[in-house]
Formats: structure tokens, sequence, C-alpha cells
């Protein structure tokens, strides 16, 4: 997840979107900075004039695309890449649509939300593989419109800055260790084998099993009475300081 990505992907929109136009071939009419004279209108919640729409703020802009779009698409909760990539596609061609096309390629019931079920299926798959099918999907997607004679070599080019805008989001989160369709192993910040110090494993619970075969060893040697209970007492002492080097050496390597 990328929290960040908004704001950072938020000039990439109004670079794409560009200001006031009123195309007469462009069903959305009076436009600024991508925003429709009837988004604005429902934002406002009365109907907007050119002149509202020639005069918005690129804040106010903000605020809708944050609200309208990315909100809707679960921005926040999207892996970085993919965010932008899904972002794009619904102000370009609404919300559901893009939602529902993620939603085909997670598997999931194309509802047009993007929620827990959605999410989960993404999170497990590769991003740049999610990203290039939906950006492929788009693309069909706009061929099939009326209006992509006029706009078409303009809405080709725009999905493949999108397209490599977000795979270098994708890597970038990855080099900072961000989620990214793969989980991102922590730096190993010790060797194994643990410079522990003797004194401190020697306090351990599991070493007083061979202490205690070192000390009755020792105890039986110093009361031994022939060299045959003597001998026994060594190879006591001998068995227990070995389990103990042994449990030393083992402890070390664990850490």
């Amino acid at each position: 997840m990328a929290k960040g990505t908004f704001l950072n992907v938020l000039p990439y929109v109004f670079e794409e979107e560009g200001g006031y136009v009123n195309h007469p071939a462009d069903p959305g009419g009076h436009t600024n900075m991508g925003i429709t004279q009837a988004t604005l209108s429902t934002w406002m919640g009365t109907k907007a004039s050119a002149a509202d729409i020639r005069n918005l703020s690129q804040k106010t802009a903000a605020d809708i695309y944050k609200k309208n779009y990315w909100d809707k698409i679960a921005g926040d909760a999207l892996p970085a890449g993919l965010d932008y990539a899904v972002f794009d596609f619904a102000i370009n061609s609404g919300p559901a649509r893009a939602a529902k096309a993620l939603q085909k390629i997670a598997g999931t019931a194309q509802d047009g939300i993007i929620g827990d079920q959605t999410l989960s299926a993404i999170h497990l798959r590769d991003t740049a593989n999610v990203i290039n099918s939906l950006c492929d999907m788009r693309q069909a997607w706009l061929q099939t419109l009326t209006v992509y004679k006029t706009f078409g070599k303009g809405w080709a080019a725009r999905v493949k800055r999108v397209r490599n805008r977000s795979l270098s989001l994708v890597k970038s989160s990855a080099s900072s260790g961000e989620f990214s369709g793969q989980t991102k192993k922590p730096k190993q910040t010790q060797t194994r084998e643990t410079k522990l110090s003797i004194p401190a494993i020697l306090k351990k619970p599991e070493t007083l099993a061979p202490l205690s075969g070192v000390i009755t060893g020792i105890t039986a040697m110093a009361s031994g009475n022939g060299p045959v209970q003597i001998a026994v007492a060594i190879i006591m002492v001998i068995m227990a300081v070995a389990g103990l080097w042994y449990f030393i050496r083992r402890y070390r390597k664990q850490l």
C-alpha cells in the first residue's frame, strides 16, 4: 500500500488533462483540468457555469479527484503503481469501469466497488503484470468508442505514459521496501555466529545438567578411594565438559 501516491501522481493528472477546453466533439463539454461541467455542478450542488469551469482552482480540482476518483477506487489500499494506473483509468472512463476492469483481472465479482476481496486477490498477484493487463484492457475499451477516431491517438499515448509511470512506481516502491506484490525480506543485522560471551550462556537453564555433571565428577575425584573410582570420575568430567561445550556451540549458531 502507498498512501502517499495521490499527491505524487496528481501533477501527472493535471499534465495529462491540461487547462480549460470546450471541444465540440467531447461529450464532456466545458472542461478544466479534466473536471467537466457536470462533475463540477455535482460538487457545487448547483449548475456550474462556463465561468465556474474557467475559474476552477487547482485545489478544488484536487479535492474532487481525491473524493470522486481516488477514494472510489480505494487508491490508498492498492499497491504503489497500480493505484495510479487505476486512478487515471477512472478519470478517463469512470471509477466503476476502472474498478470492474481490475476485478476482472483479480477474478472477483465485477460490481464496480473495490473491496476486501478484490484487494486481497490483487495483492497476491504480481503488480507489474496487473498494470500491464489493466492498461491493455483500458486501451481495448477506448478503441470501441465512436470518438476514438478523433481522440484515439492522444488516448493511446496517454495510456502508454501511464503504463510507463506506473511500472516505474512499482520499481521505486520495491527499492524503498514498500509492498509491490512480493514481500521484501529485511536485511540481516547480525551474523549467524553471534559473539555471545560464555558466562552469559552458562546462565541459561539448559546448562544446569552438564554443569552438575562437571561438579559431580570433580566431587567424585576428590573423594575417590581407588584408581577405578577416580577413573570413572575423570570420564564423568570429560563427558560433562564435552556436553557443555557442545551446548555453547549450538546455542551460538542458533542466534
